[in-house]
C-alpha cells in the first residue's frame, strides 16, 4: 500500500518517485476520474494532483472531501501553473491541516 498517491498529465512529476511517491500519469482527460477512483482503492493517506488537472477532477474530489483521508494536495507542475488558484491552495491546505496558513 502506498501513503502517497500523485495524479499528474506530465511526466516531470515522475521525479516523486525517488522519494517514494506512486506516481500515475495519465494523459487522456477521459480517464482521469476513472483514475482518481483507482487511486482511492488503495487507499493512500496523501493523494497529490496536478494543479491543472482541477478542472476535471474538482467535482469528482467535493464527494470525498468530509473524509479525514485522503489528504488532497493541489500541487502546480509546470511554472506556468504556478500562480494559479492560490487562493484555492490555501483553502486546501487549510481543510487538509484544520488552521489556516495565512
Amino acid at each position: 500500500m502506498n501513503d502517497i498517491i500523485c495524479l499528474s498529465n506530465k511526466n516531470n512529476a515522475l521525479i516523486l518517485q525517488s522519494i517514494g511517491v506512486m506516481v500515475i500519469v495519465q494523459t487522456n482527460p477521459m480517464l482521469l476520474s476513472e483514475s482518481y477512483k483507482e487511486i482511492l482503492q488503495k487507499e493512500p493517506k496523501i493523494i497529490i494532483i496536478d494543479i491543472s488537472l482541477s478542472k476535471y477532477l474538482s467535482d469528482i474530489i467535493k464527494k470525498t472531501e468530509e473524509m479525514i483521508y485522503p489528504i488532497i494536495l493541489w500541487l502546480p507542475f509546470t511554472k506556468s501553473d504556478m500562480g494559479k488558484n492560490f487562493q484555492e491552495i490555501e483553502v486546501i491546505v487549510e481543510h487538509a491541516i484544520g488552521i489556516s496558513v495565512t
